[in-house]
């Protein structure tokens, strides 16, 4: 139940990072949501590196928890197309810490549970299509929009708010495990399927963010989830706060050194399936 909430939860950090638009300074700035956005599209492609941070609440009142809060910092550099480094650590307000590191074709993880654990990645696009949603991924997210509108501006941002059509959800679902069948990670068997296809009917994602007018890059995002009669949970409610910082800067990402010698293990589609959006 925990590792299930846990992984929604995570892969929600990533739904927070809404990419936005670097435009060149003498073109006409947008005034509709819908061209902010197709600006911001663009702009993803500009994005070497950057730093995270937030916090999140995440509710299950018919669940034994009830609830749990988190604090988040990640920071994540783009070496090449198919190349990249994350750090990534989420803290519960109990003290108990989960670290990610991708780095040299290599996914570390520690948990409290399992210690220190590494599984191989084949590809930059394979991790950021799963445990992280990068700029890139939620440029295709962002596609998917319902009900886009533009706020009124707060400072030296624009606002748009928007929900994430659950077929995004769906199409991620069925590549994951078309890949997933076609590679070393094994496919999820029917119950888990079953799981996840009862979460997406009922997965509400609305997404709220601040898009500096300058870089078209996010400055901060608010992000409310819900999910009603889920197995297990119950009702689930996630609401989610996230600051962006130091686009572009120079970024030193080091493997702790006790992560050295982590066990390595199978890449596998236990727990959920990794899909953007869901799973950890």
């Amino acid at each position: 139940m925990k590792k299930l909430a846990l992984a929604v939860l995570v892969a929600l950090l990533v739904a927070t990072v809404v990419v936005a638009g670097c435009g060149k300074k003498e073109s006409k700035a947008p005034t509709g949501a819908q061209g902010i956005l197709a600006k911001s599209q663009e702009a993803v492609k500009s994005i070497k590196s950057f730093k995270g941070n937030g916090s999140a609440d995440l509710k299950t009142p018919q669940s034994e928890s009830k609830e749990a809060k988190y604090t988040y910092n990640m920071q994540e550099k783009i070496i090449t197309s198919d190349d990249l480094q994350v750090s990534f650590s989420a803290t519960q307000q109990n003290g108990q810490q989960n670290l990610v590191y991708v780095m040299d074709g290599y996914m570390y993880s520690y948990s409290s549970a399992q210690g220190w654990e590494k599984q191989k990645v084949a590809s930059a696009q394979q991790v950021l299509g799963t445990s992280f949603v990068s700029p890139d991924q939620i440029s295709k997210m962002s596609k998917y929009a319902q009900n886009l509108k533009k706020l009124p501006d707060e400072g030296n941002n624009y606002v748009l708010s928007f929900s994430v059509s659950s077929k995004f959800f769906e199409n991620a679902l069925s590549t994951s495990t078309g890949s997933s069948s076609s590679s070393s990670q094994s496919k999820p068997d029917q119950s888990t399927m079953d799981l996840i296809k009862g979460l997406l009917q009922s997965l509400s994602m609305k997404i709220k963010t601040n898009i500096d007018k300058t870089t078209y890059y996010p400055s901060s995002t608010n992000v409310a989830v819900s999910i009603k009669d889920a197995p297990l949970i119950g009702n689930m409610s996630v609401a989610m706060d996230m600051t962006f910082s130091d686009y572009n800067a120079p970024v030193t990402i080091t493997l702790p050194p006790e992560a050295q010698a982590a066990k390595e293990v199978a890449p596998s589609a236990t727990g959920l399936p990794t899909i953007p959006g869901l799973g950890l």
